[in-house]
C-alpha cells in the first residue's frame, strides 16, 4: 500500500501562505462584524419635537412628482398639507390616547433623515404606519428599515395597539420588502384609496400582530 507524505510534496512556504491568508480572512470578518455593530449604533429614533416639524414640512413642499407617483399620491391634492405644521404641533401636545397621529424621527449619527409615523389610530386596537426618507440619495439603502424597526416598539408600547397595519403601493418594492423582513404578514392585495391625497391604486395590506411583535422585537 502506497502512502504519500504530503509534507514532502507541498512546499513549506505554501503552508505559511495559506495560514497567512486564513488569518487575513478571519481578521477581515472580525473587523466587518465590528463595523456593522458600530453602524447599528449610529441609528436611532426619537419622538418628534417642535423643532423637527420644519423638516417634514420642507419634505412635502419640495417633493418630486416621480416620488409622489411611486407612493400613489396626486400632486394636486397636496393642498391638504397647507396646515401640516399646525397639525403636527397639535399632535405633539395631545396624550397618547387622544392622538390621531404619532411621529417618530429617524436619526443617523444624531442627524435627522426621515420620519416614520402612524395615523388612523384606534387606541389599544390598531394604527396604520407610514415611512418617508427625505432625501432621494438616501432611499433604498436600508435606512428605512433601520428607522421602522426602531419605531415599531414605540407604537406598540405607547398606543397599546394589538395590530400595526401598513399598506404600501404594490409597485413600490422597497417598503414591501422591508415589511417582510420585519415580520409583517401579508393579508391581501386590493384596490384602495388609502387617504384623501391618494389616487385609487392597488396596495398590499400587511399586518404585524402583537404576538409576532413580541417574538421579533422583545
Amino acid at each position: 500500500m502506497l502512502i504519500l507524505d504530503l509534507s514532502k510534496l507541498i512546499p513549506t512556504n505554501w503552508y505559511i501562505m495559506i495560514g497567512t491568508k486564513l488569518k487575513r480572512t478571519l481578521r477581515f470578518y472580525i473587523n466587518l462584524r465590528s463595523d456593522l455593530r458600530n453602524m447599528e449604533n449610529l441609528f436611532a429614533v426619537k419622538e418628534i419635537e417642535k423643532k423637527d416639524i420644519q423638516h417634514i414640512v420642507q419634505y412635502w413642499s419640495t417633493i418630486s412628482t416621480s416620488h409622489l407617483e411611486s407612493m400613489g399620491i396626486k400632486r394636486e391634492e397636496l393642498y391638504i398639507y397647507a396646515n401640516l405644521g399646525e397639525y403636527i404641533e397639535k399632535q405633539i401636545s395631545l396624550p397618547y390616547e387622544q392622538k390621531s397621529a404619532l411621529f417618530m424621527i429617524g436619526l443617523i449619527d444624531g442627524k435627522p433623515y426621515g420620519h416614520c409615523y402612524v395615523n388612523s389610530i384606534k387606541f389599544r386596537e390598531e394604527a396604520h404606519m407610514h415611512l418617508h426618507i427625505w432625501n432621494s440619495d438616501r432611499r433604498q439603502k436600508g435606512l428605512g428599515s433601520q428607522m421602522v424597526k426602531r419605531s415599531i416598539p414605540y407604537f406598540f408600547k405607547n398606543l397599546e395597539i394589538k395590530n400595526l397595519i401598513s399598506e404600501p403601493y404594490y409597485l413600490n418594492s422597497a417598503p414591501n420588502k422591508t415589511l417582510v423582513k420585519l415580520g409583517f404578514q401579508f393579508e391581501k392585495c386590493y384596490v384602495s384609496k388609502p387617504s384623501g391625497w391618494n389616487f385609487e391604486l392597488k396596495v398590499h395590506r400587511w399586518k404585524l400582530t402583537k404576538p409576532v411583535f413580541k417574538e421579533k422585537f422583545m
